[in-house]
């Protein structure tokens, strides 16, 4: 259940024929109408709302306080076996959700290894933080059959990549772990860079979903795009594992392994999972996998944004399934893996400082930045040191329209902050590195 109000703005002079649209949608019940066209295949819906506020920006601000009509599981698969994975969680992943993920949007979901008492320790602690979120935590065994997780090329694995495999394995049961409908699903190092508000999860009833340049040369890659074909059937349409959360329907996932187990001919997703991780090198990629299959099969349950080369990604796609021009609206990274950002330790920093900005709050720890220029731009920067400066949002037409989804980000960011949605208190974000400090885990990369 959501509260819902509307402020009106002085909008500038529109064009007639503007006008004349907007009032002929009016009389033919547009509130909420779409545009029908056949393309590629596909129904392709072109919102009303969405060419008035191309038009008209400033025309209204719809402010929505942060609970979702459904609730959410914000889910991370992680261990405390190894020190730096249990540091991240701390040090990225609570600590920025303390701040820019809501309570309301339902409880954060913790899964462990079963069978690890430091895991069973370390959960415990974070229960005892005491913090304003709801903590779920889950413990999952190893699959029944031992071989499930091992590769058949190699006499020994490293701790290292039978956990990593463990972790891929568990993806595919994320749904198992929630009766809620909705899964947002983040690493341990993810960083919240924004206030999440329900525009950043929704558009309309369809869960959005962000891709990348999908023409890396990168051998890991290559294995991701080999697995994807062979677990789905199809090519992957873009490089889904670059952002978070990444948001899904929890029926979704069962149905990947329903199709996955069909798709290798496999008796079981054991069975199939040893195959796909023996198909690759290195491994496999379970958000890529997915998403493919969402992209297919499951298409008008998601928003679609994709970022890069589209001439090359379409190359690679069958007919009937090309990315076509509504999807490669672009989209902001309200979060991101923090190991790969460019700019980690000011990051987090700064987007609170811009938070505070926007609710027009002066903070005197954000005074180092009041000489940057780009300040609002940090939530578009993006995996591999990339950015969205260089695609989506490069200079001129494309960087107005960057500027425009910000600026309306922000005018919702600041109604929340303002009505006390999210009341930016640090004191969660103070306990968490209290106690992160008492485990010997050092934050001060992830700075702030």
């Amino acid at each position: 259940m959501y509260s819902k109000r509307m402020t009106a703005r002085m909008c500038k002079p529109a064009n007639p024929k503007i006008i004349f649209a907007i009032i002929a949608a009016v009389v033919f019940g547009a509130n909420v109408l779409a545009i029908w066209r056949i393309t590629d295949n596909r129904k392709i819906a072109f919102p009303i709302a969405s060419f008035v506020a191309t038009n008209c920006n400033d025309f209204f601000v719809e402010e929505r306080a942060a609970v979702a009509t459904r609730k959410i599981s914000l889910i991370i698969r992680t261990t405390s076996r190894s020190k730096q994975i249990a540091a991240e969680l701390y040090c990225y992943a609570l600590r920025s959700m303390s701040l820019f993920w809501h309570p309301s949007y339902g409880p954060v979901t913790l899964i462990f290894d079963e069978e690890s008492l430091e895991d069973h320790k370390y959960a415990e602690g974070i229960e005892k933080l005491g913090l304003k979120h709801t903590f779920n935590i889950k413990y999952r065994p190893l699959p029944s059959n031992s071989t499930t997780l091992t590769r058949k090329d190699r006499s020994s694995e490293s701790n290292r990549s039978l956990g990593y495999a463990r972790q891929i394995y568990d993806s595919f049961f994320l749904d198992s772990q929630t009766t809620n409908d909705v899964i947002a699903w983040i690493d341990g190092d993810t960083m919240f860079l924004t206030p999440i508000t329900n525009e950043s999860i929704w558009n309309g009833d369809k869960l959005r979903v962000q891709g990348h340049p999908n023409n890396s040369k990168r051998r890991l890659s290559r294995d991701w795009h080999a697995s994807t074909k062979l677990a789905i059937g199809f090519p992957q349409p873009s490089n889904f594992m670059t952002y978070f959360p990444v948001y899904l329907w929890r029926d979704t996932i069962s149905n990947v392994r329903h199709h996955v187990i069909k798709q290798t001919n496999s008796s079981n997703f054991e069975e199939a999972f040893f195959k796909l991780n023996n198909s690759v090198q290195y491994f496999i990629c379970a958000v890529t996998i997915i998403l493919t299959y969402a992209y297919y099969y499951e298409y008008d349950r998601y928003s679609w944004h994709f970022d890069g080369d589209i001439l090359h990604d379409n190359r690679l796609l069958p007919e009937g399934h090309k990315i076509i021009a509504t999807d490669t609206e672009p989209e902001m990274n309200t979060a991101v893996h923090a190991s790969y950002m460019k700019e980690t330790k000011h990051a987090f920093h700064k987007g609170y400082c811009l938070t505070k900005h926007a609710a027009g709050v002066v903070e005197p720890s954000c005074k180092k930045f009041s000489k940057e220029t780009d300040l609002m731009w940090h939530i578009y920067w993006t995996f591999e040191k990339k950015s969205f400066m260089d695609t989506w949002c490069k200079p001129g037409a494309a960087g107005l329209t960057c500027k425009n989804y910000t600026d309306q980000h922000l005018k919702r960011v600041r109604n929340l902050v303002r009505t006390g949605v999210y009341d930016l208190d640090l004191t969660d974000k103070t306990k968490i590195e209290e106690t992160a400090k008492k485990l010997k885990f050092k934050c001060s990369k992830a700075g702030f």
